[in-house]
């Protein structure tokens, strides 16, 4: 069992939990199959790539619920502040905020000015509301 479905499992004990791993060719169904889907961290470009491969699955999740972590997260938002480069970046604005990820945590300590990224995320294009995530903290935003 891979770590997000031990971790989803513990949570949702007692309840019968179906996963598949996304698939480029298969997404589109896969999207309809489900109840629930899970977008996990890793590389924002790649996943963004990855998802953009099958045109129109936005339209496949209402209804649904959708969480997404740390790269999964900034995805969904419309823009970030990119720990790794330090920088703001754009997201699929699938949710209308702006997503400071991994808040005032270790990630790539000394680089980050938390309070510089913060102001610049916050000052950055039109006025959204800022969510910093710190670890293990999460948002809930019905749509």
């Amino acid at each position: 069992m891979r770590a997000d479905e031990l971790v989803i499992s513990q949570h949702l004990q007692g309840k019968k939990v179906e996963y598949q791993i996304a698939h480029p060719e298969s997404f589109i169904d896969q999207l309809k199959w489900m109840n629930a889907m899970y977008i996990r961290g890793g590389e924002t470009k790649k996943l963004i790539e990855l998802l953009s491969q099958s045109p129109g699955w936005e339209k496949e999740l209402e209804g649904k619920t959708v969480a997404g972590g740390s790269a999964g997260a900034i995805a969904l938002g419309k823009y970030s502040y990119d720990l790794d480069n330090l920088g703001l970046e754009e997201g699929l604005g699938l949710v209308p905020v702006k997503v400071l990820v991994h808040y005032r945590s270790n990630y790539n300590a000394p680089n980050i000015d938390w309070d510089k990224a913060e102001v610049e995320l916050k000052n950055y294009k039109e006025d959204l509301p800022l969510l910093k995530l710190a670890e293990g903290e999460f948002r809930v935003i019905e749509q």
